[in-house]
């Protein structure tokens, strides 16, 4: 039994379905936007596809238990198949050293015979220099009064593979590390006002409120000819314990980051409005 499951999760096969079934439904969580109020989803997809929706959590689908599942199942895949082809790359990393086959000159596509009148100390003196030009220091064997010569290089290349399975296995860590206890939301701070809490946009759980209060100093916005929107500018002060500890200004794509939690400048408004009637 232990052994089917080994060879299941160590297919090839089931990697390139986990890899695309991630990108596939990533894409989806990228073309529709997370975290607007439920009611929002129902008016644009209607009661029934609501429902269905709503069941997967695909409005807050990097949170959702299928989306965990899958990135846990992808890690254990890229583990199963970096531990069986460990042994095989062990053997071309350290091949030690081992009898010579001649089969594997005989069947090799790429072979030339040539004859030389030549003593046989000196054409092994030359085929030393020649390969030790061309990759290395070569091995010698003599097997049957047949000299076998062989060099290699680049063969720490090989292990490029583990290199990449650790890569991908590391950025799948951080996102289940995001999926498990990572949150996403918003805050609503008024310039001259502050706020330590953050509205989810999963309206499953309640609001977080951090250790911390965000103010909001100062808010500009440029604008192009045509009136659009150019970039936005927010001063904020992270004040803990009735203290100031962190001063900074958050842009397009240039965040403000404090313990481990970045702050962005998402979109702007109008707030505190109150109506006058003017004689």
């Amino acid at each position: 039994m232990y052994s089917r499951l080994y060879n299941v999760l160590s297919s090839a096969r089931l990697a390139v379905t986990l890899f695309f079934t991630l990108a596939a439904t990533s894409v989806i969580g990228t073309l529709l936007q997370q975290g607007l109020p439920l009611e929002r989803y129902e008016e644009l997809f209607g009661r029934e596809v609501f429902s269905v929706l709503a069941f997967f959590n695909i409005f807050d689908m990097y949170h959702s238990w299928w989306f965990r599942l899958l990135i846990v199942l992808f890690s254990l895949n890229i583990l199963a198949c970096t531990l069986r082809q460990m042994p095989r790359m062990m053997r071309l990393l350290f091949p030690g050293k081992t009898d010579i086959d001649e089969a594997v000159f005989r069947s090799s596509q790429l072979r030339r015979t040539c004859h030389s009148r030549e003593a046989m100390s000196d054409l092994e003196q030359r085929s030393v220099s020649l390969l030790k030009s061309l990759a290395g220091a070569p091995v010698l064997m003599t097997k049957d009064n047949v000299l076998y010569l062989f060099a290699e290089s680049g063969r720490y290349s090989r292990s490029g593979m583990f290199l990449v399975h650790i890569s991908i296995l590391f950025i799948l860590c951080g996102a289940l590390i995001g999926a498990l206890w990572g949150f996403s939301g918003q805050m609503n701070i008024a310039e001259g006002a502050k706020s330590d809490t953050v509205r989810l946009f999963n309206a499953k759980v309640p609001d977080k409120t951090l250790d911390f209060d965000v103010v909001c100093n100062d808010f500009n916005v440029d604008f192009y000819k045509t009136g659009m929107p150019k970039e936005y500018k927010t001063d904020l002060t992270i004040r803990e314990d009735g203290r100031d500890v962190l001063t900074g200004s958050i842009t397009v794509n240039h965040p403000l980051v404090y313990r481990g939690l970045k702050l962005c400048q998402a979109t702007y408004g109008i707030a505190d409005v109150s109506n006058f009637r003017v004689a």
